[in-house]
């Protein structure tokens, strides 16, 4: 019976578990990040950070307001940005408006988005996870985990695309954003039940080998 508790305990875990894992930077490089669904969280404006880079190709980046169709305007330009960069008042917005993130690569003239069909290839070029606070890398610049009650998010971007070989490890450009909020997908109810189902089974076969 401790058995049967301890593994719908693990069910239970795992059902609970947040979408978008504390790590940075991204480890599963090779693996397409699935698109997120961005929106402000407060009503002001949302700062950012420029994190770092690794990119061979001159990027840049911008976000877009589509709940009112006003966009930020190209900044952070990778070649000519040094890490721990401050760029206040990027954007203003509303809480719950819907939010979109650009990269531009302009070695290539392509420009990916954090929407996949935005995106030449169909995917979602962006990664996201909380930042967990502290210093920028190679600066003096610390960056606190909220800012004002705000989030502050870690934005990893692969500039490449499918066609152009992308290695998908998304650190070719890296930022800090404040006042947004990236949720993954929610699982459709059709993988819940198959999660749900296969824990249940593993449950069963702990159950059966006790009574053998």
């Amino acid at each position: 019976m401790k058995h049967f508790a301890f593994v719908a305990t693990v069910a239970l875990a795992l059902l609970a578990l947040p979408c978008n894992a504390v790590t940075i930077p991204y480890q599963n490089v090779g693996t397409t990040v699935p698109a997120y669904t961005v929106t402000a969280v407060n009503t002001g404006y949302i700062d950012a950070w420029f994190y770092g880079f690794s990119a061979s190709d001159v990027d840049s980046i911008q976000v877009i307001d589509l709940t009112t169709n006003t966009a930020s305007g190209w900044f952070f330009q990778n070649d000519s940005t040094t890490a721990g960069q401050y760029q206040a008042d990027v954007l203003a917005v509303n809480a719950g408006d819907s939010l979109e993130f650009q990269l531009q690569n302009i070695t290539a003239a392509d420009v990916v988005s954090s929407v996949a069909a935005d995106s030449p290839d169909g995917i979602n070029h962006f990664y996201a996870t909380p930042w967990t606070g502290g210093l920028i890398p190679t600066t003096a610049v610390n960056v606190p985990t909220a800012i004002s009650g705000t989030p502050v998010t870690f934005l990893g971007a692969e500039d490449l695309t499918l066609g152009q070989s992308t290695d998908r490890d998304y650190n070719d450009d890296q930022f800090l954003f404040d006042n947004v909020q990236f949720d993954a997908p929610t699982p459709e109810p059709s993988s819940l039940y198959l999660l749900g189902s296969g824990l249940l089974g593993l449950a069963g076969l702990v159950r059966r080998k006790l009574r053998a």
